[in-house]
């Protein structure tokens, strides 16, 4: 026999190498080429070399290949995939090459002569078609029972799959044997014949691909239209219900404003402990200019002998409050003994909510800050604050307060909310710059289907845009 012949005239241990050796180089020629950042698959050269090698050579080819996607996945995703995913995928080549020349010398009479083109036509389709088919199912079924967040996504990993390997075949194959059989005769009868043959398997499977991608795509992006309503909605919910809680607030001084400030410590930890974004509830009381001195003997007697009505100076420390006509300073906050240097601070001078408390106070309605860094010790932790005019017979008298930091609500908001493969950027719509005010990123920089949304949340006077993008992760397996 043919192969009997070549086998006795080479070295099996040269065929072996050779063939893992060019079958790591199509591997990452695929790699290269045929992935580029907004395609759905990779056609892969490498299955269909091998299918044609070890139709020639035999058991060394197939050994060969067994090597060469070992290697390939050695060199290149050793960090990515786990060891009994490498180990299965280096079987599944070992496997649909089995499977291909066992359909191909069972139902074509003579595979290395291809000068009837019938023979063609079924070479094609059982190495491209039904054995590519057939080994992407059982590849596909094992990788599932390695990691079950591949289960969901069965079906389009094995249209992937067996796509991106039955095109490949139709590439590399007839190049492969062209090279092995260098006969005039041959390449006279095949070199017009092939290229039929090829077109139109390469039809339909365009045709097909092109129908599973776009519907692959829309259902990725009804998905991320989804999520980003999810999200949009659940953030908005969030923010409500520190509105919620800072109306409790006013309640306290629905009847009355002399308050005492323990009673409101246990009302705001009450609320500190349904809400563990929130960090500081205060009350600042309007204090008319002719009432500055009484009001700063009657809070020394409650907090500190110290006590008087500050701001801060152009570095950002604090000074005794300069003279005015009327002054809105902390008179109760929550954890008070912890946040003592703040105490009678006037807020009004407050170069992160002065704005926000301007308009909420000629507006008479709440008002929430836009983002801000205040305290070092938090990081890149922005926080928004909530404002709520108070109001003695229709007469403004102060404001309630509630401090949240942004990064912890949005993850509370999305806590029961599967994020995985989705990045998250939120920015200030109303700073010029679109200053980011939390971004999270659980997506892997390898995978190649990128979709974005971008949209806003309004909530009150926050405006606040939001980008999220979806990087598939079903289209990149190794």
């Amino acid at each position: 026999m043919l192969e009997r012949e070549i086998l006795s005239q080479n070295n099996k241990i040269i065929i072996l190498l050779l063939v893992a050796f060019i079958y790591l180089l199509l591997a990452n020629a695929s790699e290269f080429l045929f992935e580029p950042t907004h395609t759905f698959f990779t056609i892969r050269l490498a299955p269909g070399f091998g299918l044609i090698a070890a139709l020639i050579y035999g058991l060394p080819a197939m050994i060969g290949v067994l090597f060469g996607e070992l290697l390939y996945l050695y060199f290149l995703h050793n960090s990515e995939i786990t060891v009994a995913t490498s180990i299965a995928l280096a079987a599944n080549a070992v496997l649909y090459v089995y499977i291909g020349i066992r359909l191909i010398g069972k139902y074509v009479e003579r595979p290395h002569h291809l000068t009837d083109s019938l023979d063609c036509y079924k070479l094609f389709i059982l190495g491209g078609f039904v054995a590519s088919l057939i080994s992407s199912l059982l590849a596909v079924f094992c990788i599932s029972l390695i990691d079950p967040d591949v289960q969901q996504l069965f079906w389009p990993l094995v249209a992937h799959w067996w796509l991106g390997q039955g095109l490949g075949v139709l590439v590399i194959s007839p190049i492969t044997l062209c090279v092995v059989y260098k006969s005039k005769s041959i390449w006279q009868t095949r070199v017009p014949l092939i290229p039929v043959i090829l077109t139109t398997l390469l039809v339909v499977m365009a045709t097909i691909y092109t129908y599973v991608s776009v519907q692959e795509k829309e259902r990725l992006k009804s998905t991320l239209d989804q999520k980003a309503l999810t999200i949009s909605t659940l953030l908005k919910l969030q923010v409500s219900s520190y509105a919620e809680e800072l109306y409790r607030v006013s309640s306290l001084f629905e009847y009355s404003f002399d308050i005492d400030p323990l009673e409101f410590e246990a009302f705001s930890n009450n609320i500190k402990n349904r809400q563990p974004s929130v960090h500081a509830i205060s009350y600042q009381k309007l204090i008319k200019a002719d009432e500055r001195v009484s009001y700063e003997d009657r809070m020394r007697k409650i907090y500190s002998n110290k006590f008087e009505i500050i701001e801060r100076d152009g570095s950002g420390n604090f000074k005794r409050a300069s003279e005015r006509d009327e002054y809105t300073p902390i008179t109760m906050r929550s954890i008070y003994d912890k946040n003592a240097r703040i105490m009678g601070f006037d807020t009004l001078t407050s170069v992160y909510s002065k704005t926000a408390r301007e308009q909420a106070k000629l507006t008479n309605k709440l008002v929430i800050s836009r983002p801000f860094s205040l305290d070092s010790n938090i990081g890149d932790n922005k926080s928004i604050v909530l404002i709520l005019p108070l109001n003695n017979n229709n007469i403004f008298s102060g404001f309630v307060s509630l401090s949240v930091y942004v990064g912890s609500a949005i993850q509370s908001a999305l806590e029961n909310m599967d994020t995985e493969g989705f990045s998250l950027k939120i920015l200030d719509a109303a700073s010029s710059d679109n200053n980011i005010i939390y971004t999270k990123n659980t997506l892997n920089n390898e995978n190649i289907l990128k979709l974005v949304k971008n949209g806003q949340i309004e909530f009150k006077s926050l405006k606040w845009k939001y980008q999220i993008t979806r990087i598939t992760l079903i289209w990149k397996i190794y």
